[in-house]
């Protein structure tokens, strides 16, 4: 049985699936829609979704847009976001919160904002203890998907690696694009890096591309294509984030 879709994304210029067809040649769809029910991609491709829609279906027009996966960060710093003295201060998360609760969540939807708003739709954090997670737990209703990290990736995988004791959220697509002029790597070897691979080093099977029963963590970029997004010297706009099926960006409330 064919469900109505929850989130219908029409008249994409480009969907960059980071998918392989059967002669390992990159999948990448013209003119396309995306077909969303709840959290999972239910079709995509050209034609006709009108069988897609009822009066429920909530509708993006992407004209003039490409759609990407949404990057993942396998090695984000996990640093406390308000005390450098929280491990030594406090020896559990429930004091440290009973005494700056109210910051601490304030501190943290801004510093998961600050990801969202760049593309980072999932990441895998370093900490020496588990207060970070504790802390990441007691956020309600953010859209996040994080997980402890694996290890250290390779040099094929790129992590912003943001620390907020130290610097500001990095953008990925200034260092997709360093990546791109500088060592003249392709657009879509570069795109993997934040994409594919991270989601294959984490062992993340659901996430990492676009395809049907896959989760919608779906990009929405300004750009004609990829290859224009990436020659560009101006900032580029997302204008649109969606983390499991639902906009997250520019209808987020903090």
């Amino acid at each position: 049985m064919k469900h109505a879709a929850t989130l219908l994304i029409k008249d994409i210029a480009y969907v960059y699936t980071m998918e392989t067809d059967a002669s390992g040649e990159d999948v990448v769809l013209k003119d396309a829609a995306i077909a969303v029910y709840h959290d999972r991609i239910i079709a995509m491709g050209s034609g006709d979704f009108s069988a897609y829609i009822d009066s429920s279906t909530r509708i993006i027009n992407a004209r003039g847009c490409i759609a990407l996966p949404g990057f993942i960060d396998c090695r984000m710093q996990a640093r406390p976001l308000l005390s450098p003295y929280l491990f030594e201060q406090h020896t559990d998360m429930d004091s440290y919160y009973e005494k700056h609760g109210r910051e601490l969540l304030r501190d943290m939807h801004a510093w998961l904002f600050q990801l969202l708003q760049k593309g980072i739709t999932t990441f895998a954090y370093v900490s020496k203890a588990d207060m970070y997670e504790q802390a990441l737990h007691r956020l309600h209703r953010h859209p996040y998907e994080y997980m402890p990290a694996v290890g250290k990736p390779g040099d094929d995988i790129m992590t912003c690696g943001y620390d907020p004791m130290k610097y500001p959220c990095i953008d990925p697509f200034y260092r997709a694009r360093l990546l791109f002029r500088e060592q003249g790597l392709c657009e879509r070897e570069v795109l993997k890096r934040f994409t594919q691979r991270p989601a294959v080093f984490l062992g993340c099977s659901h996430i990492g591309s676009l395809r049907v029963g896959k989760q919608a963590d779906i990009l929405l970029a300004e750009g004609s294509s990829l290859s224009y997004v990436m020659r560009q010297l101006s900032p580029v706009v997302l204008r649109s984030i969606i983390k499991r099926g639902t906009q997250q960006f520019p209808h987020i409330l903090i």
